[in-house]
């Protein structure tokens, strides 16, 4: 969800409420009323009466059972999300925050009345305002209401603030002007070479900030160090070229060349790190190196196939070089969601550890557990562990086909498979075939094979092939 939408919200029963939905959503299994108190630091009394109020707003999604509650594995999760989003948007810091975007800076007094109530709590909301943006090393004003600070870092903020906010990409950049965008893009490509494989919603949004800055005459300053650094790069030669040929001479007037290079550096956020595709600036080439023996140690504390991985190492080089460069413009770039680096702390805990410790004693990046959680994300997403996994099913020639069906379709794809019917199982055969992972459906000692050993039913149940892949996904 939208962390700072959450952190914004200033009414406890709505936070609540959030929180458990949040909880719920991601968890597989029922959740108990006193751990949901705990976590909301509420009674259980209190705590089952926001369930309650949730599951008479959603009688076809949550089930209230026993000390427990759950959400039903059939339910429809699009009005629970609406919901949440609707919370995090009609909430009076939200508003206040968004009126400060389009320069609608009105006083205390005024918002007071607006909003109907007393300015003394009124003051007790910007409070919570005022927490939120000293993560982002920013200020709040009060007369009139406006953020301060850093103007990367306002832009930093404004991107993020609306990054689950449908209204706000489909009215403030809408249809046509995203068209019109596309073209652009698309020109840069064909004529000028700038081929970077980009996230072009993502892009969308950041334009999107920063034109609206720019109205207001809100401009980016570089340091004068990384402004000779750029000022001379080619990337940023053939951007100012290309704008001035594709904007109106208006609005180019207004561009300065901070602003050009800016837009060249927020692209590297937007980047898509696939393979066989052009994820750096030719002209960062010769940083790379530097980075090369990081990724050689991640190779080594993790034990990977390098001929497995040959396009991995260039990818981790890549984006620590497009980091670093981020980083040029402000360190909160390497910040993360808190939620996402929870979540690869509980599914990645080895290598989130073995990027903490490489990371550790590096002095190029800020934000190193937050980085660490980033490239324990990409190496996952990208590592090619190609386990070997051996099925051994008995059954009739109709069954032993449809398990081989079965195989294929729950096994990960970067798995290889490998199917016996007509031999004995023993580790001659496991280690002949490099065998990693062996499945059978029969009686089978298990501490007689030298790999990891799973048992099925004879007639192997929905529910085991479910509970295969999910252990799977972990080896």
């Amino acid at each position: 969800m939208n962390e700072i939408g959450y952190n914004l919200l200033s009414d406890a029963s709505t936070k609540r409420k959030v929180t458990i939905l949040n909880i719920l959503l991601e968890s597989d299994l029922p959740v108990l009323i006193s751990d949901l108190a705990e976590i909301c630091d509420v009674s259980q009394k209190t705590l089952r009466r926001d369930a309650q109020a949730l599951i008479e707003q959603f009688p076809d999604a949550f089930i209230l059972e026993n000390a427990t509650i759950f959400l039903k594995a059939t339910s429809n999760m699009n009005p629970i999300l609406d919901y949440i989003e609707d919370e995090v948007r009609n909430n009076i810091l939200f508003m206040i925050v968004e009126d400060t975007f389009y320069a609608r800076s009105e006083t205390i007094d005024y918002l007071s009345e607006k909003f109907f109530i007393s300015e003394s709590t009124l003051r007790k909301h910007l409070a919570i305002l005022k927490d939120v943006l000293e993560d982002f090393d920013l200020t709040l004003n009060l007369s009139p209401i406006e953020i301060l600070g850093d103007e990367v870092n306002i832009r930093y903020f404004y991107f993020h603030f609306f990054e689950q906010v449908a209204e706000y990409s489909q009215y403030s950049y809408p249809e046509q002007k995203q068209a019109d965008l596309y073209a652009v893009l698309r020109n840069l490509i064909h004529t000028y070479g700038l081929i970077l494989n980009v996230d072009y919603h993502r892009l969308i949004r950041w334009l999107a900030v920063t034109e609206q800055r720019i109205k207001q005459h809100k401009l980016i300053y570089l340091d004068q160090e990384i402004f000779d650094k750029y000022s001379q790069n080619e990337v940023f030669i053939v951007l100012k070229s290309a704008m001035g040929k594709s904007l109106s001479p208006e609005l180019f007037s207004r561009i300065t060349d901070a602003e050009i290079i800016f837009s060249f550096l927020i692209s590297l956020d937007t980047i898509v790190y696939d393979e066989k595709s052009h994820f750096l600036p030719n002209s960062f080439l010769s940083e790379m190196e530097a980075f090369e023996h990081l990724a050689t140690d991640f190779f080594r504390y993790s034990n990977l196939s390098y001929s497995l991985n040959v396009e991995l190492k260039a990818i981790i080089k890549a984006f620590l070089v497009n980091e670093k460069a981020l980083q040029e413009l402000s360190p909160l770039f390497h910040k993360n969601n808190s939620n996402f680096k929870a979540l690869m702390e509980k599914k990645y805990p080895k290598t989130i550890s073995i990027w903490n410790d490489i990371l550790k004693d590096n002095e190029d990046f800020l934000y190193k557990e937050d980085l660490a959680a980033s490239l324990t994300s990409l190496t996952e997403a990208k590592v090619n562990r190609s386990s070997k996994v051996l099925f051994a099913l008995s059954g009739t020639s109709a069954e032993t086909a449809y398990y081989k069906y079965l195989a294929h379709k729950y096994v990960p794809t970067t798995a290889d498979l490998s199917f016996i019917f007509n031999q004995p199982i023993d580790n001659n055969l496991i280690e002949r075939l490099d065998i990693d992972v062996c499945i059978c459906n029969f009686p089978l000692a298990p501490s007689s094979l030298n790999c990891t050993f799973f048992k099925f039913s004879s007639v192997p149940l929905d529910r085991e092939w479910e509970m295969l892949s999910k252990k799977l996904m972990t080896i």
